[in-house]
């Protein structure tokens, strides 16, 4: 599954680079955001 098999707009999606063709988890920007700031210590 790559990006371009759905509509990305207003998400984030998420899948196992090792299994590519696996299930693909989603989630809004601002938890991505979130996310990335939580395991860089960087504020949100």
């Amino acid at each position: 599954m790559t990006s371009t098999d759905f509509d990305t707009h207003g998400i984030v999606p998420i899948r196992d680079s090792k299994t590519p063709h696996g299930p693909v988890v989603t989630v809004s920007p601002t938890a991505w955001s979130a996310f990335v700031a939580f395991t860089t210590g960087r504020d949100a």
